[in-house]
């Protein structure tokens, strides 16, 4: 192969980590390169009683085929022997192996690979850990002979590339995974989740926070810009997002804002953070995200959330009662008293040993308490 040739699959190798559909045409070109007409990139994982093998790209490979070879033909494969000696990076080839007339009567290639014109075996060994271990393989039909000294240097001049590249695929994978699944948790927790540039155009937000967007909850977004409904909350709203934009000493970097509905009411709780320093050293545009916002339904698990406070300060049933019509009504006493119809008196009692058991002082303070020590769960 040409040299040209060889630097055109470097380039597509590197290409294909961010571009997932370009991953088969990578896949192929390296078959190619080696003179094959099937290749599988995949990890392979030895347990007991049986292998697993998970493909992370493919070409020409017939599944039926596959799983014939790892029921009944990976233990016995001749081939194991050269990728258990291969190392990481290193290239290894079945030539001496596949002329020999031992393999010539053998089971695995009379039943497998001459049902398939499978010939010689070129292995590019990626990584290796216990008991399991990640590699290109690559085999060729009968009409191309054993690999020559041209292919073999083809694939030499890749293999630094391709184990490269699956290490940073890799990388990635787990990344996205572990983002994933921090977006899960988020969601389930109830939290809306925006990033916005320091002019508060929404960059990403999640599907919860879509859907706040959406209602009349009191937040809303305009023309890609987040925004409250509310003309005066809009304005702290903007502040606080500019003020974690670019933290100045005058303004705290963030802060949290309480945001009034269309209705009159109050759900909505915003809490605005900066993105840290070290993200934003990386962050060069200006549009991109500088500034988080985390939005939390107040009301939202609102039941579960007074028994998991109640058993937190080890409050009484009748405490309980008490607490959730205090968090539901925000208002005195007396006004939980004709809610819960039991007398002035007892509503102000065991108020007074709500605040003794959470060591709070008036019931504003018992309020935040309360919400800040309880996750709005999504309702399951």
């Amino acid at each position: 192969m040409a040299g040209a040739d060889v630097l055109q699959v470097i380039t597509k190798i590197y290409d294909g980590i961010l571009d997932a559909q370009s991953q088969s045409e990578v896949c192929e070109s390296v078959v190619r390169l080696a003179g094959g007409h099937m290749g599988i990139l995949a990890t392979h994982r030895h347990r007991p009683d049986r292998s697993v093998m998970f493909s992370k790209m493919a070409y020409n490979n017939d599944m039926a085929s596959q799983m014939a070879y790892l029921t009944h033909f990976d233990k016995i494969s001749p081939f194991h022997l050269l990728e258990k000696q291969a190392r990481p990076g290193e290239v290894v080839t079945a030539s001496h192996l596949v002329s020999s007339e031992d393999y010539k009567r053998s089971v695995f290639y009379n039943e497998w690979a001459r049902k398939r014109d499978h010939w010689d075996y070129v292995g590019i060994m990626l990584t290796k850990q216990p008991g399991a271990m990640a590699g290109f393989a690559i085999l060729r039909p009968s009409s191309a002979g054993i690999v020559t000294q041209d292919e073999m240097a083809a694939m030499k001049s890749i293999a630094p590339h391709l184990k490269r590249a699956f290490m940073v695929g890799d990388l990635l994978d787990e990344y996205r995974s572990r983002a994933h699944l921090l977006g899960r948790f988020v969601a389930s927790a109830g939290f809306g989740a925006v990033l916005t540039t320091a002019g508060g155009r929404i960059v990403y937000a999640n599907d919860t926070a879509e859907q706040f967007m959406r209602g009349n909850s009191g937040l809303k977004s305009e023309q890609g810009f987040i925004s409250a409904a509310d003309f005066k909350a809009s304005q702290r709203l903007q502040a606080l997002v500019l003020a974690a934009a670019r933290g100045t000493e005058d303004l705290a970097p963030g802060g949290s804002i309480i945001l009034p509905t269309e209705a009159g009411g109050a759900s909505l709780v915003v809490h605005v953070v900066p993105l840290s320093g070290r993200a934003a050293g990386y962050i060069l545009d200006k549009d991109s995200p500088s500034v988080g916002l985390f939005i939390v339904d107040r009301r939202r698990g609102m039941t579960d959330r007074v028994n998991v406070f109640s058993a937190m300060f080890h409050l009484t049933p009748a405490e309980g009662r008490v607490l959730d019509a205090l968090i539901f009504n925000e208002g005195p006493p007396q006004s939980v008293a004709q809610r819960l119809k039991i007398s002035d008196m007892t509503a102000r009692t065991h108020l007074k040993h709500i605040l003794a058991k959470t060591s709070t002082h008036r019931q504003a303070d018992l309020v935040r308490l309360f919400f800040e020590t309880t996750i709005p769960w999504k309702d399951r």
